[in-house]
């Protein structure tokens, strides 16, 4: 089975890609029953890539500070559908629309704050602190619960509120509150000594085809970096993420979240047009191929990668790689997901393009 899997996976990402490396976990239950990296994590150095190699995730980010903010909702200290400003204390969401976005909408991208591409900084001197991030960017467009538009700025006021209600910086309360009791050794919001001894070396393209290029340490736009896409996590941590979101919020007897609001983190929160698919709560829920599956993708300068999984089969797949080509493209984790339970590629675009236009057309 995972034979085919990582012919599949070495083709797309190292072969077609030409990425420099990547890294790659199938869990089951609450067992990783597959994991292996495969390329290099610095080509410089010829360091090989392994399931402990440590990436930025970016976006990936997404639903795991979500799940700190949800363990609040556990605590009683927020409700969903509490006014996202009513829970701010320094800094406020800037609206002039008279229906105030709720944490809900935050947590599902129809908050009414627009796409926004936080800075990223080389030089640790030119970040601000997050509130000031969030103060520049946290300007609603729309009114609330209009219609889906991803928002990065919506995840950073997440992470804000995380530290606002742990009374400490939000990257420390995730460690003691998630990575600490999943058993996430090797995972953190911020760039520590030991993160940096085990990171792969990200690299960048400017369009496909063009020769790799390493990218230099950077920051992304605040300190603590933002939390929508500053977690540096490995294939093998992000499994033990699965694992409790996968049965139940507990892992190893360990209760992470309610069993109710793991149910209602990954409900169908707002619906792509009259699709069945859309976002839950920091997941994109759609249908693949007959079943439910939650994923997130993520890319930022340097770093891609793909996590998905099958809530009722219980079983998941994470890709990290440590390349962006600046095309948009994320490591196919649905298709590989599909090709361990039924045997198949989910879907081959060159199997379906059209060589040529029919004269008719």
């Amino acid at each position: 089975m995972f034979d085919d899997v990582e012919k599949f996976l070495v083709k797309e990402i190292i072969e077609k890609r030409q990425a420099p490396g990547f890294s790659a976990s199938v869990i089951k239950g609450s067992e990783i029953v597959w994991s292996k990296g495969f390329g290099y994590s610095n080509l410089e150095k010829q360091l090989p890539a392994s399931p402990e190699t440590v990436y930025r995730v970016a976006s990936v980010s997404k639903p795991v500070i979500g799940t700190g903010l949800l363990q609040w909702l556990d605590r009683e200290r927020l409700r969903l559908d509490d006014p996202v400003n009513s829970l701010m204390e320094n800094v406020k969401i800037q609206t002039e629309f008279d229906k105030q976005p709720t944490v809900r909408n935050l947590l599902s991208h129809i908050s009414g704050l627009p796409v926004h591409v936080d800075p990223t900084y080389f030089d640790i001197r030119e970040t601000v602190p997050l509130e000031e991030l969030i103060r520049r960017s946290a300007i609603a467009v729309r009114p609330p619960n209009q219609e889906i538009v991803y928002s990065n700025t919506a995840f950073n006021i997440i992470g804000y509120l995380v530290g606002l209600f742990a009374g400490e910086p939000y990257p420390t309360y995730m460690e003691k509150n998630l990575f600490r009791p999943l058993e996430m050794h090797s995972s953190a919001f911020e760039q520590t000594p030991e993160i940096r001894k085990s990171m792969a070396q990200p690299y960048s393209r400017k369009k496909v085809g063009d020769p790799l290029e390493a990218v230099k340490p950077w920051y992304g736009g605040s300190i603590p970096e933002k939390p929508c896409g500053s977690l540096f996590s490995t294939v093998t941590d992000l499994s033990l993420f699965l694992a409790a979101q996968m049965n139940g919020g507990v892992y190893k007897g360990r209760r992470i979240l309610k069993k109710e609001t793991l149910e209602e983190m990954h409900r169908l929160q707002s619906r792509a047009g009259t699709s069945r698919s859309g976002y839950a709560l920091a997941w994109k829920r759609s249908w693949h191929y007959g079943r439910l599956m939650l994923s997130h993708t993520g890319g930022n300068l340097g770093w891609t990668a793909h996590v998905a999984f099958y809530p009722d089969l219980k079983i998941g797949i994470i890709i990290l790689c440590n390349l962006n080509d600046n095309s948009a493209w994320r490591p196919p984790a649905r298709e590989a997901l599909h090709l361990i339970i039924d045997g198949t590629v989910a879907f081959n675009p060159e199997e379906t393009r059209m060589k040529t236009v029919p004269k008719e057309w």
